[in-house]
């Protein structure tokens, strides 16, 4: 992308599926067809951190053979950017809002992944929800409970051990092959939901839900059908300088960051299997 600003374009449901004349006589004349997409203007948004570190801070750990704190700062502040990004990420795909009515199923009671009881049918339900989708899901995420979960259900177990055996732990990859996905991503990230100076308040990015997509990662924001993207604008910030405002003897300022924009542009290309587990 060369500015921030961009469209993405909107494709109609029904005009990849609607079959038009195609026969063509001896000297008939060749039906035309046109591709029209709504375009959708956006644009990215920046999102970076500035990390501090004394001179005198610096001096130390050269003469102690200390890690050096310019690097550990860096490293720190692009962690913290790119947990920002998996977090608003997990809130767009996992938000009931991000679905229409036909798109999301919640589950309750005795329906649910954790509970052993004979209508918990997590198989029915994620192939279920498969054969929804105009386009198929090719992406599993979960959050990580429901991961858990669902790896040592005993449906599951049974067809992983091939016999009626229902201890242990399947695979991933088994869930993949299972229900013919390309991917299956577990969300394990935490975060602080506390504000600063308050007791800190850790709590998992995914919540307890799964949603299967179908992503194509040759999409771009004109070209290709896929749940949703990335947009970015030029590459990720990196850098230090001198920075003669920091304590007595100056100091080095870290910057790190990006500019980015989370989009989704076929919600219906995607299903939302909510509460999965309690």
């Amino acid at each position: 992308m060369g500015t921030k600003s961009f469209k993405h374009t909107v494709w109609p449901k029904g005009m990849a599926f609607t079959v038009p004349n195609t026969r063509v006589g001896r000297k008939g004349k060749v039906t035309e067809i046109e591709f029209e997409g709504q375009e959708t203007p956006n644009f990215t948004e920046d999102y970076g951190l500035d990390g501090v570190v004394p001179n005198e801070d610096i001096a130390i750990a050269e003469k102690e053979g200390l890690p050096d704190p310019v690097l550990v700062s860096a490293e720190f502040t692009t962690e913290l950017v790119a947990l920002d990004r998996e977090v608003r990420t997990a809130n767009l795909v996992f938000a009931a809002g991000t679905y229409d009515a036909g798109s999301k199923l919640q589950l309750a009671g005795n329906d649910r992944w954790d509970v052993a009881h004979a209508d918990s049918q997590p198989i029915d339900d994620i192939q279920d929800a498969l054969d929804t989708r105009i386009m198929r899901p090719n992406t599993m995420v979960l959050g990580h409970k429901a991961a858990s979960k669902l790896l040592r259900h005993p449906v599951i177990l049974k067809g992983f051990h091939g016999s009626d055996g229902d201890k242990g732990k399947a695979t991933l990859s088994y869930l993949a092959e299972l229900f013919e996905l390309e991917s299956v991503w577990v969300g394990r990230a935490f975060f602080n939901t506390a504000k600063k100076g308050a007791a800190p308040n850790i709590v998992r990015a995914w919540g307890n839900h799964c949603a299967l997509l179908h992503l194509n990662p040759k999409a771009t924001p004109t070209q290709g059908t896929t749940y949703g993207y990335t947009a970015q604008f030029g590459p990720k910030v990196g850098g230090n300088w001198e920075d003669k405002n920091i304590g007595l003897k100056g100091g080095q300022k870290v910057r790190v960051g990006e500019s980015v924009r989370e989009v989704v542009t076929a919600a219906d290309l995607g299903f939302l299997l909510q509460d999965v587990v309690s």
